[in-house]
């Protein structure tokens, strides 16, 4: 077992990968050092990006790893009551031997967003362990 602290090397790795930045994020929140997560992948497009790959990824929805996703565009809407919200649209897509293969390139969703919304939800507390 090695007592050495983390680094910002040792978790950049996890916080380049869609699948595991956010709960690289949510584990650092927790034990309180969320500063070593690299501010690269800290914005609402990445926080997007994997938000989409983790849904994407249960059984029931697409079931399937992505084999490519590309952010697309930031999408807003202007409601008559002032308020603005957006959405990120990504298009990604799987290789056989995956069903969904067969659509070919398919597009994702991830929203809505607001103006003061932040690349992490608040929704979680740092007295109980991310799952």
């Amino acid at each position: 077992m090695n007592d050495a602290p983390l680094t910002k090397a040792d978790i950049y790795a996890y916080a380049k990968n869609p699948l595991t930045r956010e709960l690289t994020y949510r584990l650092l929140y927790y034990f309180r050092q969320e500063l070593l997560f690299p501010q690269e992948f800290y914005t609402m497009e990445m926080a997007a990006e994997s938000n989409l790959v983790n849904w994407l990824e249960f059984p029931t929805e697409l079931n399937a790893l992505l084999d490519q996703i590309e952010y697309i565009q930031r999408v807003s809407i202007d409601e008559d009551r002032g308020s603005v919200f957006y959405y990120h649209v990504f298009q990604f897509s799987v290789i056989e031997p995956h069903v969904p293969a067969k659509q070919g390139r398919m597009i994702g969703v991830v929203g809505p967003y607001f103006g003061d919304s932040k690349p992490t939800k608040e929704r979680f507390k740092r007295n109980r362990m991310p799952v």
